[in-house]
């Protein structure tokens, strides 16, 4: 029988259909940077936070669109190994430290604006749509398995520690959690890039 990251769950038609505005990839990571990882102090003892940025930079560095973008991620990652301990105060001195702008192919002016994730509002859709358009876009550039597999557990972990939204984090997680269709159960990119739709889908409907 299929596994549950294979068929009966084909990959949407949308998900070939749909040009991806880079402009809402850099502005979910530069936001997340910047106004999400600032808030969350990492402690000497904080392994499993500490552990999940550099995960998550490692994922920027290797998956971000562009070459420069994926450099500038390189140096950011480089510079936190051999941090301890990274207060909100040091980290924005880690982001100082970085040229600007902090991802200079296809960054807006600012670094945060959005094109297909903008709202009827400042508050409405933004971030939360552009980190979607990115995860999918991590997983996409993928180009094996064990690429694909760690990003979808570097996504989590950034979600688990980072996302501002506690209630969309515990939801999100509660769905990589489900016996039916585990998160860890994943062995294959592509089985990572369906499982993050169906969590997708999934979400759209809560």
């Amino acid at each position: 029988p299929p596994s549950p990251s294979q068929e009966p769950f084909p990959m949407p038609p949308e998900a070939f259909s749909r040009p991806v505005p880079l402009q809402d990839v850099t502005s979910a990571v530069v936001y997340g940077l910047q106004r999400e990882v600032v808030g969350v102090a990492i402690g000497e003892q904080d392994e499993a936070r500490r552990g999940a940025l550099r995960e998550w930079l490692a994922t920027l560095s290797a998956l971000l669109p562009a070459e420069p973008n994926r450099q500038q991620m390189g140096r950011l990652e480089a510079m936190c190994a051999h941090e301890r301990a990274i207060s909100p105060e040091r980290w924005e001195e880690l982001l100082g430290e970085i040229e600007a702008p902090l991802l200079p192919t296809g960054g807006p002016a600012g670094g945060i604006a959005w094109a297909a994730c903008r709202g009827a509002s400042a508050d409405a859709r933004g971030y939360p749509c552009g980190l979607w358009l990115l995860f999918h876009t991590l997983l996409a550039q993928a180009r094996t398995d064990a690429q694909g597999v760690a990003a979808l557990r570097a996504i989590r972990s950034y979600v688990r520690f980072f996302f501002g939204c506690q209630g969309c984090a515990r939801h999100f997680l509660a769905m990589s959690n489900l016996e039916a269709d585990p998160l860890d159960g994943v062995r294959t990119a592509s089985g990572a890039r369906l499982w993050l739709w169906r969590a997708h889908s999934l979400d759209a409907e809560h």
